[in-house]
């Protein structure tokens, strides 16, 4: 088995594999009681502070990825009701049908470069991000279609999701290699240029609300460039960069088979909620307004759980292409430690400040007096949404998002939804109706993400891993040899090309 060592410098975690005996203190890999008591404080605490230095930066940089959708809306609202409800509807769709898009096949990229780090050929990471901007940049000309025929303004707006993919791509190739502090910077340069572009073109320029679109693409295109800059300048490359690999243009299933069940876990789960905001629209203003304050609100905590979960999944892919399943299995548990503390002061804020939360939104009493009836269930989300995150990020880090994938859309769409939105339709339980589908439905996935990997045995997992990454060295070589006989004219195919060109 393979001991971690960490070495920490000024800027990054960066965690150092290499192959030993297993001094975790901790062997066996299946069975949670036995792998709990196994487990050392020691090794707990030491795990969970690697977590929150890679964490930390993830959550912001992906709080400020959201706000940048959220500041066009507060721009274009200054206008007139119009433009807002214009700009809202804009960034919804794009939410849905864009960015959910971009983030899930981006786990492939999660499975693929993390456990490739944490093996022993970590140039495997460079073929893997070659094949992944390939893979991933055909999907937006496709969402351009969607966006062109959903109204002309969206033409605009779908310029955003090629650069903004590829941004994703290489915050992920960065990430992975514990490299968080770059994408954060970069996604604090972005907000700070779409906040001046945005006031500048509206306010001062007077271009008008579509300006607000074209700032918006112009920001991800301007973090685009910044990521790959630092790359290129900072070296970063050199350790897991091998040059234009023709390798990358083949075995694209590898990738597709992780990436598309990715799409659909996170894709479907953004579905959920926007349907969750289109139904409220049919109950009146009242609800839709408490609705989408409830929902802005559970977005801004969830960055919390998404970013330990990106942390989580970069930590056990490392772990299982180290061939270290124990280890694995600890990084999940810490995630969920962390996850628990985190959950534990957002729920108490929300009980104990759930009538003065909704004026932050709004001036209206009888939509603070809606939102506030349901802050307290929003609690309950903090922890068991938060779980469910944690557990889906370890998921991705053995590469198993077809089994996430699947059990969003058990919980989600063949039980939590059909059961919300009739009661909230038909009873006058109105939105709390809703949010009840909603919980419903995470308590079946939290729950069985926990199964699923408490009885998942996390050795076998390693080898999986050990497998993708030796079946792509193999392919290599082949390419290597095949290419070297052909220089020296000793392959086969040169000796056809060579009698055919005798015979004529």
């Amino acid at each position: 088995m393979p001991s971690i060592a960490a070495n920490r410098d000024s800027n990054y975690a960066s965690i150092d594999f290499h192959y030993g005996e297993n001094s975790d203190g901790y062997g066996d890999t299946r069975g949670c009681c036995s792998s709990l008591r196994q487990i050392t404080w020691a090794s707990l605490r030491q795990e969970i502070q690697l977590l929150l230095k890679i964490g930390w930066p993830v959550i912001v940089t992906n709080f400020l990825n959201f706000v940048i959708l959220s500041e066009s809306v507060m721009m274009c609202g200054h206008l007139t009701k119009d433009e807002l409800d214009g700009a809202a509807l804009a960034n919804s769709l794009i939410n849905a049908l864009g960015l959910s898009i971009g983030v899930g096949l981006c786990t492939g990229c999660d499975t693929l470069f993390s456990q490739s780090y944490g093996s022993v050929n970590k140039r495997r990471m460079g073929t893997y991000l070659l094949q992944s901007l390939m893979i991933i940049g055909l999907f937006p000309f496709l969402i351009w279609a969607v966006h062109i025929n959903i109204l002309p303004i969206l033409l605009a707006l779908g310029q955003l999701p090629n650069f903004n993919f590829f941004y994703l791509i290489l915050a992920r190739y960065l990430q992975n290699q514990d490299r968080v502090y770059a994408p954060m910077l970069c996604a604090v340069a972005g907000n700070v240029f779409n906040l001046i572009s945005q006031y500048l073109c509206i306010y001062v320029w007077n271009f008008g609300f579509v300006s607000s679109a074209v700032c918006q693409a112009l920001t991800f295109v301007i973090m685009f460039v910044l990521l790959i800059g630092y790359i290129v300048f900072s070296h970063v490359y050199v350790e897991t960069w091998n040059g234009w690999d023709v390798e990358s243009l083949f075995n694209w299933w590898q990738f597709l088979k992780l990436a598309l069940p990715g799409m659909g876990m996170v894709s479907l789960e953004t579905f959920c909620w926007e349907v969750g905001t289109f139904v409220a629209g049919y109950m009146g203003e009242e609800e839709l307004g408490a609705q989408s304050i409830l929902f802005q609100t559970e977005t801004w905590t969830f960055m919390i759980a998404l970013g330990l979960s990106i942390a989580v999944n970069i930590r056990v892919g490392q772990s299982l292409g180290a061939l270290n399943g124990s280890r694995a299995k600890l990084v999940w548990l810490a995630g969920c430690c962390c996850l628990l503390c985190s959950a534990t002061v957002t729920t108490i804020i929300f009980i104990t400040c759930r009538s003065l939360l909704p004026y932050m939104f709004t001036n209206d009493a009888n939509i603070a007096a809606i939102a506030a009836g349901i802050f307290p269930v929003l609690g309950l989300f903090q922890f068991i949404d938060g779980i469910s995150c944690i557990s889906a990020g370890a998921l991705r880090g053995c590469g198993r998002q077809a089994t996430g994938a699947l059990l969003v859309i058990t919980a989600y769409y063949i039980i939590g939804l059909p059961v919300g939105i009739p009661v909230a339709l038909t009873t006058s339980l109105r939105v709390f109706g809703l949010w009840l589908g909603l919980l419903i439905g995470i308590c079946i996935t939290a729950p069985t993400y926990i199964f699923l990997l408490c009885r998942q045995d996390w050795n076998r997992q390693a080898e999986l891993a050990q497998e993708r990454i030796q079946v792509a060295e193999e392919r290599q070589q082949v390419y290597d040899t095949e290419a070297e006989l052909e220089d020296s004219g000793r392959s086969p195919s040169t000796k056809a090309k060579r009698a055919a060109s005798e015979a004529t």
